[in-house]
């Protein structure tokens, strides 16, 4: 190989993991994914989805450049078959059939589908796609249905890991490989969904964070750190000046209804 072959396709390369950094980045930073995630720890068991690892469901979604993984198709096929769809479904017939599934509910994603194809299509059409699929569950898996029958709506919601002294709430996921997500769930009245931390080394930086706010030290002046590796750590202003929640400009009407809703959670479809 010569150097200006070698360059050329160092480039390419290059330009597919940027591409798939911005997807991932999207698909991070869609609430919808939260839903995804909320409902998949809730009701994979009751369902009798295979385990899909994290970083592997991520990695699948967000490829543009491989064929479609096998295992992602079988995912979709798994909850069409829930739904009493797609019995006998092929994967080389997986663009046709989840294009069809998604023109029950938006023409505009059925024509995206259809015109370039599942692979190469938005990130968050992907995930919108899968979160219909899953909310679907609860209008005809009657599995699912029969589970809930004697729950009670605090039962079947999910809740996020805690909130700071914002009220800004957070949700932290992890899978049996340790792989870890958390996202923050804005006060804002467009619920701004952000991905705070993807491992955990940024995942301890942002509990330090949170502990040597001095705002929560000096309410809290005898609060006793047992963690070593945190106990020396000083108060400061980071978190505010990172964290603090972005001023909005709201009517009165929309002001009394933030405060009905301070208690922010992710619901699904049929609460």
């Amino acid at each position: 190989m010569t150097i200006a072959s070698h360059s050329t396709e160092s480039c390419y390369l290059n330009e597919d993991d940027n591409e798939n950094d911005q997807r991932r980045k999207s698909l991070l930073n869609d609430p919808n994914y939260g839903i995804v995630l909320c409902f998949l720890d809730k009701f994979r068991n009751i369902l009798s989805l295979p385990d899909y690892p994290l970083q592997r469901f991520e990695d699948h979604l967000v490829n543009c450049q491989e064929p479609n993984s096998p295992r992602l198709i079988d995912f979709h096929f798994t909850l069409l078959k829930r739904l009493s769809l797609a019995k006998n479904a092929q994967h080389e017939k997986f663009d046709s059939i989840i294009t069809k599934f998604a023109s029950r509910f938006d023409v505009h994603d059925s024509e995206h589908l259809k015109t370039i194809g599942y692979l190469q299509a938005d990130i968050n059409l992907k995930i919108r796609t899968i979160k219909n699929l899953l909310e679907s569950q609860f209008d005809v898996n009657q599995i699912l249905k029969n589970s809930l029958i004697n729950k009670l709506a605090r039962e079947i919601k999910s809740s996020p890991l805690g909130r700071d002294r914002f009220g800004v709430s957070y949700w932290f996921f992890m899978d049996k490989n340790c792989f870890v997500r958390l996202f923050r769930e804005d006060i804002n009245i467009d619920r701004t969904w952000t991905n705070i931390a993807n491992n955990c080394d940024e995942l301890e930086n942002f509990i330090k964070l949170l502990i040597t706010d001095f705002v929560v030290r000096k309410k809290f002046p005898d609060w006793i750190i047992d963690y070593e590796q945190f106990s020396s750590l000083q108060p400061s202003n980071d978190f505010e000046q990172y964290y603090s929640p972005t001023p909005v400009n709201v009517n009165k009407e929309d002001e009394e209804e933030m405060k009905k809703n301070k208690s922010i959670s992710i619901y699904f479809s049929n609460n």
